[in-house]
Parts: structure tokens; C-alpha cells; sequence
């Protein structure tokens, strides 16, 4: 499933999970990564959405809120 079939209305299909496919970025409709590219983030963008989207799914959510806090703050930098 990508941005074009949700876009198409094409039925949801059950996903196969491996391991460039892992279960903690697909909760929803789309992947984190599909969401990512689609939205045309950068980089540091793009892994503060994929933290705060896998936060508490994968390892421990503080962990997660903290790498994309990172990211963020790492943001913040650049555009200082």
C-alpha cells in the first residue's frame, strides 16, 4: 500500500511484514515512509515524524520522543 493507492481508493490489502517492512510503521493506512516522501520532508523532518509515529511501538516511547526531540532540536539549530 502506498500514497497513489490511497489516493486510488484501491482496497486495503493485509500487509506482509519484513524486516524493511517492520510492524511498528505500519499501524495505519499508510507507511511512515510513504507519508515521509509524500509530504516531501527532509531528512530531519522526516525521522522526527518516523520517532513520534513509532514512539512506544518498537522500544521504549521515551526513547522514541527523545530521538525525534533530537531531531527537532537539531531543527532548531539550522534555522538559528
Amino acid at each position: 500500500m502506498n500514497v497513489e493507492d490511497l489516493r486510488s481508493g484501491a482496497p486495503l490489502k493485509p500487509v506482509d511484514f519484513t524486516p524493511e517492512d517492520p510492524a511498528h510503521y505500519q499501524r495505519g493506512k499508510i507507511q511512515v515512509w510513504d507519508f515521509i516522501a509524500d509530504q516531501g520532508l527532509d531528512f530531519f523532518t522526516g525521522n522526527v515524524v518516523k520517532y513520534a509515529c513509532r514512539a512506544g511501538h518498537k522500544d521504549d516511547k521515551v526513547q522514541d520522543l527523545k530521538k525525534a526531540k533530537a531531531y527537532i532540536d537539531k531543527l532548531i539549530d539550522l534555522c538559528s
